[in-house]
């Protein structure tokens, strides 16, 4: 049973997300950072217009420790000129891709029959789920492969060196990283025989995740094909970019749970903020619990005057 405080936090959560560019505006009082566009490692982030400041302290958070990455943005199509330019002025070398830079990439690169399991995979109408799946799975396996990619949510604020990320940069072969996490769809993906010997759904979260992959076009249609057959509904889940991923690197013993290294390396924004504060590498504030207790902008603000310290230096 809900209590009161449980809908007056939804209300005020679904309020502040829909005003997070005025919520995070603190972030533009930052200094500018600098990037590596030639850098061998990509740090790509899925983007909306409303979420853009949000993203600014994700990425500047991470740029902090590190700036050797080839900054990549994704729009979702809602980013405007004006936001692209306020982008673009905090995070000098960023790449934005319009839809239709990934739309061109996928007609080009993509095998008929990923469009009969996808039919609106182009339509300006699609839904939310397959957007994301779109831009944050079939881009990242048709523009990117044998290339590595760090992949991070726009919701999330890293707060210490990831030594272990800094590392696998440096990898020469395929591999991975990803979160751990839960799946609402786990059970019915079990259900289906995947084979998630080293990777397992119910384990999974892509808020967070490293990719230098060698998958083939065959192994993704085999899946869809699976789905397809046995239950189909399971492509209209929220999850579904995920789930795939997971899919995909079940069988792959390259790929490194964050939180398997150590306990809370990805700590979730249900933590207290003395939690986030002793151990997180990354916290990460997903959308239903986002701005609880207000935790989000209470880091958020510890971010800023760290952000600030090195110029009143």
């Amino acid at each position: 049973m809900r209590t009161l405080n449980d809908l007056v936090f939804k209300v005020y959560n679904r309020l502040f997300q829909k005003n997070s560019n005025r919520v995070f505006s603190g972030v533009l009082s930052t200094p500018p950072m600098s990037t590596n566009p030639a850098s061998n490692t990509v740090l790509y982030t899925m983007l909306g217009n409303r979420d853009r400041r949000a993203y600014l302290l994700a990425v500047k958070s991470l740029l902090r420790f590190c700036n050797d990455f080839h900054v990549v943005v994704q729009s979702d199509g809602s980013i405007d000129e004006a936001g692209c330019e306020e982008l673009r002025r905090h995070i000098s070398g960023i790449e934005i891709l319009s839809i239709e830079d990934t739309h061109k990439v996928i007609r080009a690169s993509a095998h008929p029959d990923v469009f009969k399991y996808l039919p609106d995979i182009f339509s300006d109408s699609i839904p939310i789920n397959h957007k994301i799946l779109k831009c944050k799975l079939l881009n990242i396996l048709y523009r990117y492969r044998q290339k590595r990619v760090v992949m991070i949510d726009s919701d999330i604020i890293c707060c210490r060196s990831p030594a272990f990320i800094l590392e696998w940069m440096k990898e020469d072969k395929p591999s991975f990283f990803y979160g751990g996490g839960g799946s609402y769809q786990a059970k019915a993906f079990h259900e289906l025989g995947f084979d998630f010997t080293y990777v397992d759904i119910a384990n999974f979260n892509s808020g967070v995740m490293g990719v230098y992959h060698d998958i083939e076009e065959r192994e993704l249609l085999d899946v869809f094909e699976r789905i397809h057959t046995k239950n189909p509904e399971l492509m209209n889940g929220w999850e579904i970019e995920q789930s795939l991923w997971s899919v995909l690197l079940g069988s792959r013993p390259n790929c490194t749970n964050l939180d398997a290294l150590q306990n809370g390396y990805i700590t979730s924004g249900w933590k207290t903020y003395d939690m986030m504060k002793a151990r997180a590498v990354f916290v990460h504030f997903v959308g239903a619990i986002r701005f609880r207790n207000f935790r989000y902008m209470r880091l958020a603000s510890d971010t800023y005057k760290e952000l600030r310290a090195p110029a009143a230096a």
